[in-house]
């Protein structure tokens, strides 16, 4: 008699030709399975210790607010108490003391009596210094000698250098080459410059808005800008400097401003 043979399943010729392989598998997902286990205990760990430390903290802030909170009351009430006895001992001090109705009255005499000596003081200062911004001005002379072309604005003179008929916002005085030129004023020089009209020119401020104006200088060496200057004192000489005068004779050409605008500078020379 023949001996049946079982019918085996896929499975078992599965497993029997892949049993290394899968106890490999096996042993690969319980190990990983026990790591990620230690890992999520230890991170629950540290999130309740954490907890713990916000909850100490939060329990020593309270505490230490509370503390602040009771030294505020008492210093509060400490403060009121003595506010209380500064009130009582003002209160006992104005019992004690009587009113002097006759030194207030002699003490409000003398501050007026003070105050009335200080007021005249005070109104000759204000009038000292409305004379100093007042004070009058008087022009000099920059240089001594003949005028040769005379301030016009309203009718032209014959330039010889440009050979054209121009208008003529200053005065020429005919001098030497070098000849020394003086401040008209007291004043501070403002502006120091080589004009390409002009020449070599020195601007001063004498204050109430008038601005003398030296042209056509030998030189502008001899004073700054900001520098402060004296009435007749000399800032340079007459010079060869101004291309739009070249072919005058030499001379200082003058120009007088008041309040920015060009004078006739003979109107306010004495």
């Amino acid at each position: 008699m023949k001996k049946k043979t079982k019918k085996r399943s896929w499975l078992y010729y599965f497993y029997k030709e892949n049993v290394m392989y899968i106890w490999v598998v096996v042993g690969i997902i319980v190990v990983s399975g026990f790591s990620i286990g230690m890992s999520i205990g230890k991170l629950t760990e540290n999130n309740s210790l954490v907890l713990d430390n916000n909850n100490v903290k939060n329990n020593t802030i309270n505490h230490s607010n509370i503390s602040n909170e009771q030294i505020s009351m008492n210093n509060n009430n400490n403060s009121q108490i003595d506010t209380n006895k500064q009130i009582n001992s003002q209160v006992d001090t104005e019992k004690i003391t009587p009113i002097n109705n006759s030194n207030k009255e002699n003490n409000g005499k003398n501050s007026n009596e003070n105050l009335i000596p200080s007021i005249q003081t005070n109104s000759e200062d204000i009038e000292k210094q409305t004379n100093v911004a007042e004070e009058k001005l008087e022009f000099i002379m920059p240089i001594q000698g003949e005028v040769s072309r005379d301030f016009t604005t309203d009718t032209l003179v014959f330039s010889n250098t440009l050979q054209a008929w121009i208008s003529h916002e200053g005065i020429d005085i005919l001098a030497d080459l070098a000849t020394p030129v003086k401040v008209i004023e007291k004043g501070e020089v403002i502006e120091v410059k080589n004009d390409p009209r002009y020449g070599y020119i020195i601007i001063v401020d004498h204050g109430q808005g008038y601005q003398s104006i030296y042209c056509n200088l030998s030189t502008v060496d001899m004073v700054h800008v900001g520098k402060k200057v004296e009435k007749g004192q000399v800032i340079s000489g007459v010079g060869n400097t101004a291309l739009f005068e070249i072919k005058d004779n030499s001379h200082l050409h003058f120009e007088l401003t008041k309040d920015g605008k060009n004078v006739n500078p003979t109107e306010y020379i004495k």
